[in-house]
C-alpha cells in the first residue's frame, strides 16, 4: 500500500504493485531499475526529500541491448576476420608468390642458363597465343602486372640469363652454372687446370 496525495485535503491509499505483477525490486540489479522521484515543492519542504518515488522494471531493455552487443561483437569479429583473410590473399598474390616465382627462376639459370633465354622466348609465345585467341581480359591481367616491380625485376632477371647464355655461349654456360651451383664463386680456376693438366 501507498499513499497518493490527490490534493492537499485529500489523500487516499493504493494497492501498489498491482496483484499479480509479482517483481521483486530487491532482486534486480542496478542497471535494471530506473527511479523516477517526485518531489515536493509546497512551502517550506525539503526538496531533498521526494514525495514519492517509483521503480521501473527495464530489464527487458537490458536483454534487447545485451543481445544488440552480442551482434554487434560478432559483426565486428566477422568484418576483422574477412580483412586479414583478404589481407593475407594480397599479400600473397601480390608479393610472395612473385618472390617465389623469381627465386625459382634463379635457381632454373643457376642449373642450366641457356634455360633463361628458352624461358623468355616461351612467355612471349604465350603472350602471343593470347593475343591471337582475343583473350582481352588475361591480356589486361598481364598488362596490369607488367606494372608492378616484382614483374619488372622477374623480367629483369630473365633479361640477365639470356644476356649471360648468349654472352658466354654453351661452353660459358657450364662454367657459370658450375659457380653458381656453388655457395663461394670460383672464376673458371678448375677449368683452367683441367685444361693444362
Amino acid at each position: 500500500m501507498i499513499k497518493v496525495v490527490i490534493n492537499k485535503n485529500q489523500v487516499e491509499d493504493v494497492l501498489w504493485p498491482p496483484a499479480g505483477y509479482g517483481v521483486n525490486v530487491d532482486r534486480l540489479r542496478d542497471n535494471e531499475k530506473q527511479y523516477i522521484n517526485i518531489k515536493d515543492e509546497s512551502e517550506g519542504a525539503d526538496p531533498n526529500i521526494p514525495l514519492a518515488y517509483s521503480v521501473f522494471d527495464q530489464r527487458a531493455d537490458t536483454r534487447l541491448n545485451a543481445i544488440l552487443g552480442l551482434i554487434r561483437t560478432l559483426f565486428v569479429t566477422i568484418i576483422l576476420a574477412a580483412a586479414a583473410l583478404l589481407f593475407s590473399k594480397d599479400a600473397t598474390d601480390l608479393v610472395l608468390a612473385p618472390i617465389e616465382m623469381m627465386v625459382a627462376k634463379v635457381r632454373k639459370i643457376a642449373e642450366n642458363p641457356l634455360e633463361a633465354a628458352q624461358m623468355e622466348e616461351r612467355e612471349a609465345l604465350a603472350l602471343e597465343e593470347l593475343e591471337r585467341q582475343g583473350k582481352l581480359k588475361d591480356l589486361k591481367k598481364r598488362a596490369e602486372e607488367a606494372k608492378y616491380e616484382t614483374t619488372i625485376l622477374e623480367k629483369t632477371i630473365l633479361k640477365l640469363g639470356a644476356l649471360l647464355a648468349l654472352g658466354f655461349g654453351e661452353a660459358g654456360s657450364n662454367i657459370i652454372a658450375q659457380n653458381m651451383a656453388k655457395s663461394k664463386y670460383c672464376p673458371m680456376v678448375d677449368n683452367f687446370s683441367r685444361w693444362r693438366g
